[in-house]
């Protein structure tokens, strides 16, 4: 698949995570208002670890870094939706952009034909 294609679907991805769990965090969450959620985190998940074989240098070493993030944050979000923590929900937005910050540095990346 080509790299583009990928790094734009991980960025609307991770976008719409985002929103959707700032929704949540504002409106209440539900069991069945996680689902979504979960399976937004295993699709960003895949094609973090289908971009990590074809990056090379630094942007190897940031799809790495973002597919730990994203396991990071779902031991966090794991935790946060059996004890709510306001801190920790902080941390886990934080965290989030930083995935789709690290995703738009790789799709820029790979539409300029260069490494970081």
């Amino acid at each position: 698949m080509d790299k583009a294609i990928l790094g734009a679907s991980s960025i609307a991805l991770t976008f719409i995570q985002v929103v959707y769990g700032n929704y949540m965090t504002l409106f209440g969450f539900s069991t069945t208002l996680i689902i979504p959620h979960i399976i937004l985190a295993i699709l960003i998940l895949i094609i973090s670890l289908i971009m990590i074989p074809s990056a090379r240098g630094t942007e190897r070493r940031i799809a790495v870094g973002n597919a730990i993030l994203i396991v990071l944050e779902a031991g966090i979000g794991g935790y946060l939706y059996s004890a709510y923590n306001p801190a920790l929900v902080l941390l886990h937005f934080i965290i989030g952009l930083g995935i789709l910050s690290n995703f738009i540095v790789l799709y820029f990346s790979s539409r300029n034909g260069r490494a970081v």
